[in-house]
């Protein structure tokens, strides 16, 4: 994510910037049912959102499994 001086993301366009990408974790994936496919986004997202780099943009978040 790339931002310069003379166009600065905010706070806002960051979180709004990944969230979205984080939302299509599962293209292109082929699982034999709906949830199969919701554990590998789940997957894919927790361990997104614990990346270092990703919390370093957007802050600590956790996904709410209920």
């Amino acid at each position: 994510m790339k931002s310069n001086y003379l166009n600065p993301l905010t706070k806002k366009q960051q979180v709004i910037s990944i969230l979205s990408a984080l939302s299509n974790c599962n293209q292109g994936t082929v699982r034999n049912n709906e949830k199969e496919l919701q554990d590998h986004l789940c997957e894919q997202v927790t361990s997104a959102l614990n990346n270092e780099t990703i919390k370093s943009y957007i802050g600590n978040w956790e996904i709410d499994k209920n």
